[in-house]
């Protein structure tokens, strides 16, 4: 049923297929206070996994390093992102994090990237990233952008 409609029949106190029902009978309704019942469908929850990759400042990660903290901060990003998985390497030379997440929203890109911006200088990408199974359901997709797009 479409929102418009739903709010005329809580208005108006009349009955509805779908999803709003009045709970009391027409003549036994107050003009004023028409107690209703709306069910909406559940949203879907989308889930994106993501690739951070987090190049650690030089300078900023020797101190951490010199103070001992740099095991400390890196256990609490992990604990506090809770990752799918991590890997630690080097790149072009500097200390370098790839970690894969899970996200359900843009607005939680702050929250995974600013522990490694703030504690250690870092620079930062964000990439979306698929499973095998991701790129399967993608692949009419792909065939059908490469025959509409692609060279011919």
């Amino acid at each position: 049923m479409r929102f418009d409609k739903a709010v005329r029949c809580i208005l108006t106190g009349r009955r509805a297929a779908g999803n709003v029902l009045a709970t009391k009978p027409a003549e036994s309704r107050s003009p004023a206070l028409l107690p209703v019942s709306i069910s909406i469908p559940e949203r879907r929850i989308s889930i994106m996994r993501v690739l951070l990759k987090a190049r650690l400042d030089t300078a900023a990660s020797n101190r951490h390093i010199q103070q001992g903290t740099l095991g400390p901060t890196m256990k609490s990003v992990m604990e506090e992102l809770k990752p799918e998985t991590a890997y630690f390497t080097l790149e072009n030379g500097k200390r370098t994090a790839y970690l894969f997440l899970n996200i359900q929203d843009a607005s939680e890109i702050p929250k995974i990237v600013e522990p490694f911006m703030l504690a250690l200088g870092a620079e930062i990408e964000v990439t979306p990233a698929m499973t095998p199974e991701d790129l399967g359901k993608a692949m009419a997709s792909i065939e059908s952008a490469a025959k509409k797009y692609g060279a011919k």
